[in-house]
């Protein structure tokens, strides 16, 4: 008998960047916000930098994004986020 996946489970998304990075930064914003924090982190216009993993909170509608990127594109990439989602908080 095989085991079903649990659906709490912690979702990670292997990336090339994962292995260069310097620095990561913690996002956590409501689910519904995940596709304006992708265009954010696009149109900041720094690279390379990406979403490593994607851990959904328990008992809420939230989720914590890892971005990793290096150390001199956090400020852009953070203000990029703040201008195009609006709500959200921040843990380096």
């Amino acid at each position: 008998m095989q085991s079903q996946p649990s659906a709490a489970r912690q979702t990670t998304f292997p990336c090339r960047i994962a292995k260069t990075r310097d620095q990561s930064l913690s996002v956590t914003v409501e689910t519904s916000q995940l596709l304006r924090v992708r265009q954010a982190i696009v149109q900041s216009g720094c690279k390379p930098v990406g979403i490593v993993k994607a851990e959904p909170l328990a008992g809420g509608t939230k989720v914590r994004l890892r971005v990793a990127l290096p150390p001199e594109h956090v400020e852009a990439v953070m203000d990029s986020i703040m201008r195009r989602v609006g709500a959200g908080q921040f843990e380096a």
